[in-house]
């Protein structure tokens, strides 16, 4: 590992837990993958122990969880229950898309500091919509911490974790609620960034920039650093510039250095033009940037959220729509339907015609994440 320290191990030679031991003690746990054989006529030839609860959950404590080689839905899913994160089959298996699945991968509830809905009432206009899957993504923006470094942005994200869990109780059947952060600017204070996205079992981590460094946002007198607060109409077309290309910048740096599932809001930058001004900001100036971007989610298996800005009209066109074409030429496969909402009304907000622009593009299936696990649903 000293010469490939960005290597992932896949280390099928588990002869016990003081294997597991060993190898924890010179890989890290992002870094390895224990795989474990399940006992079946494909495998009795294997000299190694086959996987036992007790096995399951030491390797998932210290990376990874493989199982090999699984024949029969039964057995599918009984290592789903023992939390596999990955398996091998005979090829009999066949996975099985979800049909009529809509999915809004990103709601804010009264958790949020910009929101004051609660979260039954946003997840009433879910299940008003028809919205089957809801990610409650409540801000945790790593920025507050500059003006005070012992201020609390973990307990309320514990807390709406706590109230996702009592609504599934009642209304799981309807609307099957996911345990989510918005985690906004954590490459400004990593440790802390760290430690909110490994605190509590999320189903999924949106991952946000919501403030940039650069000379734009420095010279507006304000004390947060985040855009929204900043009145564009006020800077210069240098200002915005700069502004722009360290928003990009910014976005690659947390797709590469943070442990996020969904990119968020690829242009929330310029959607402050088009939602206070009713301006439409060209952003073909930063193609190339947008393209880097794209292609780090696509090279990290991050999916990209598609928000309501990309699919705006103007004038009969569709002017950021490019950037939703560009990412399937790229390859990029893995996307979230998300609305942003933060009241109930725009929970699942055009749906239908945002998915049928999606299907003519060549999309198939849209994502929504549980566990940490990607769970595919056809268009």
């Amino acid at each position: 590992m000293e010469r490939y320290p960005k290597m992932h191990l896949h280390f099928g030679r588990v002869w016990g837990i003081e294997t597991i031991h060993a190898v924890a003690k010179k890989i890290a746990k992002e870094q390895v993958t224990f795989w474990l054989p399940y006992q079946n006529r494909y495998t009795d030839y294997v000299p190694v122990p086959y996987i036992t609860e007790e096995l399951a959950a030491e390797a998932k404590k210290y990376g990874s969880l493989g199982v090999w080689m699984l024949t029969r839905e039964s057995e599918l899913r009984e290592v789903e229950e023992l939390g596999a994160d990955i398996v091998e089959t005979n090829g009999a298996l066949k996975y099985e898309m979800r049909k009529g699945v809509w999915a809004d991968m990103h709601v804010h509830t009264d958790h949020s500091h910009d929101a004051f809905f609660s979260m039954e009432k946003m997840l009433q206009g879910g299940i008003d919509k028809g919205i089957k899957v809801m990610a409650i993504a409540d801000h945790c923006d790593v920025t507050r911490c500059e003006n005070d470094p012992n201020w609390d942005i973990y307990t309320h994200i514990k807390e709406a974790c706590e109230e996702v869990e009592q609504l599934n109780e009642q209304f799981g059947e309807q609307c099957l609620l996911l345990k989510s952060v918005e985690l906004g600017d954590g490459i400004w204070y990593p440790e802390q960034s760290g430690k909110v996205a490994t605190q509590l079992p999320y189903d999924v981590i949106v991952g946000a920039t919501h403030a940039v460094r650069c000379e734009a946002a420095e010279a507006i007198p304000i004390k947060e650093k985040w855009y929204s607060k900043i009145d564009f109409m006020e800077l210069t077309d240098e200002q915005f510039h700069d502004f722009m290309h360290n928003y990009f910048d910014d976005m690659l740096t947390m797709v590469e250095t943070q442990n996020i599932d969904i990119m968020a809001h690829i242009l929330c930058a310029t959607c402050y033009y088009l939602y206070r001004y009713g301006i439409y900001k060209d952003v073909r100036p930063y193609e190339k940037q947008i393209e880097k971007v794209l292609k780090a989610i696509i090279r990290k298996g991050i999916a990209m959220e598609m928000d309501n800005q990309l699919f705006e009209q103007k004038d009969g066109e569709y002017p950021y729509y490019w950037i939703v074409e560009k990412y399937y030429e790229l390859g990029g496969y893995l996307i979230t339907l998300s609305t942003d909402a933060h009241d109930p009304k725009t929970v699942g907000k055009n749906y239908e015609n945002r998915i049928r622009m999606l299907k003519e593009t060549g999309y198939t299936h849209m994502l929504y994440y549980k566990d940490r696990k990607a769970v595919p649903c056809s268009l």
